[in-house]
């Protein structure tokens, strides 16, 4: 499998079809692009669309995520998910499974794993019995590699919050390159952030820092893929600066510099 889907759950359990059908008008706004199925019909689909509606508008963060589209693209692919749903909930005994991609946008105001105002596009899997309802069993990609120590003196809350925040904002193939750093504050604040070094992709490797602000659950990626790799220096960043080396993708070209916080986006400000 190139991809493994996470955060397991069941959605909407006990609603029944009636009132399901109240909850696809509620999102009647949202964009269904159907695909070509031999399997799933267009009613299918638009069932399954309230069960993705209401877990997107329910994450958790400073605003609501607004769920905009959803896209079917493979029979086979969706087929491939019903061992994975039984696995994960064996006492349901699913005898179909389907994959729709879901595209939405992070709250303006951020918070929780946000990037603000971002958009995203994840897998959500769905499985049922026979012709029965859908539940959501699992969505999101697996981000391999992104397993934190956590350093001495940091919250252990703040660690799993800086988790959730790598997982929604790399791709499947992201890892946290070196531990976090914790003594740095960022934005100026008055508390410390925890800060990292990413490094992603296949084929075409790129590295970016990424800083969370856990005192007000806010996010920043420092990112000039697919041009720059920007990496944190740990041997000289301090309690009063995050030094970061920015270096051209292919190239031994390296500048150095801090991340700075303005109008509440991350830049990189060059050493004089």
């Amino acid at each position: 499998m190139f991809a493994v889907l996470i955060l397991c759950l069941t959605a909407l359990n006990g609603c029944n079809s009636a009132e399901k059908k109240k909850l696809r008008e509620k999102y009647k706004d949202v964009t269904v692009d159907y695909g070509e199925s031999s399997i799933y019909s267009e009613e299918d689909i638009d069932m399954a669309v309230p069960v993705i509606g209401e877990k997107v508008t329910g994450f958790p963060g400073k605003g609501k995520c607004e769920l905009i589209s959803v896209s079917f693209r493979d029979d086979n692919y969706s087929q491939s998910r019903l061992d994975d749903c039984n696995e994960i909930e064996p006492e349901s005994n699913y005898t179909r499974s389907l994959v729709l991609y879901a595209h939405f946008k992070a709250p303006e105001e951020g918070g929780g794993p946000w990037i603000a105002g971002r958009e995203y596009e994840w897998p959500f899997c769905l499985a049922r019995v026979d012709d029965g309802d859908w539940n959501l069993v699992c969505y999101g990609f697996g981000k391999r590699g992104i397993d934190i120590s956590l350093p001495e003196k940091t919250d252990e809350n703040a660690g799993r919050y800086f988790t959730a925040f790598l997982s929604a904002n790399t791709s499947l193939m992201g890892t946290l390159f070196g531990e976090p750093y914790n003594e740095c504050d960022v934005n100026k604040d008055g508390f410390p952030d925890l800060c990292g070094s990413i490094t992603e992709g296949s084929g075409l490797i790129t590295t970016f820092t990424a800083v969370y602000d856990f005192h007000n659950e806010q996010g920043y990626i420092l990112d000039g893929r697919p041009d720059h790799n920007y990496y944190i220096d740990w041997d000289l960043s301090d309690e009063e600066k995050l030094v970061v080396i920015k270096q051209e993708v292919g190239k031994n070209k390296k500048v150095s510099g801090t991340v700075a916080i303005e109008d509440g986006e991350p830049v990189f400000v060059e050493d004089e």
